[in-house]
């Protein structure tokens, strides 16, 4: 039988690799947003919009009903299976939003405040139930792992900061040389 401590170990690396799995989701869904409904920001701007209120609603709903379940590494594990599960799904469901979009854009004829109230409700229907699972996720963990309700600031403040490192260390990947970036220009001697 594991120790309490080797069983919170393990939970931390799969709550680190969720993170770094929710963030690589992230890019995705931005980048098929951006082909499905052209413009960078605007896909960028939408997908952010959706994913930080999946995020709030998720932890807002399994915050206030972590305290009354009694085994919430169980429901943690439940909720990591769906969302895997609903990020595989979602990319086949940008194609129907995409497709819907166009009925809409080309029924208004140019683009219009309703055109873009489309672009967002169709991101948000497939966005929306995976990121509040995803927002989920951390106030079960916590619930897990806080022993005492004196020790919740800094056992959250820990895991809170945790997710942040681990979407830092997820997000630096290597440049290839002669990417164009200023960063790169900047590095390379002068000529």
């Amino acid at each position: 039988m594991q120790s309490r401590g080797a069983r919170n170990g393990l939970l931390v690396g799969a709550f680190f690799l969720s993170g770094a799995a929710g963030l690589v989701a992230e890019i995705c869904w931005i980048r098929r947003a951006t082909l499905a409904f052209g413009s960078t920001a605007q896909a960028l701007s939408t997908v952010l919009a959706v994913f930080f209120l999946g995020l709030a609603a998720g932890a807002t709903l399994f915050g206030e009903r972590s305290r009354r379940i009694e085994r919430p590494v169980r429901v943690y594990a439940l909720l990591e299976i769906v969302l895997a599960v609903l990020v595989l799904a979602s990319l086949p469901l940008f194609d129907v939003a995409e497709s819907l979009y166009g009925r809409v854009y080309r029924a208004a004829g140019a683009p219009s405040a309703f055109v873009h109230a489309a672009r967002v409700g169709l991101v948000a229907l497939v966005l929306f139930a995976p990121t509040v699972l995803m927002g989920g996720t951390l106030p079960l963990l916590c619930r897990q792992l806080v022993g005492r309700s004196e020790r919740v600031g800094r056992s959250v403040a820990w895991l809170y900061g945790f997710c942040c490192r681990t979407r830092y260390v997820a997000s630096r990947r290597k440049k290839p040389a002669g990417s164009g970036r200023s960063h790169d220009r900047l590095s390379r001697p002068a000529t």
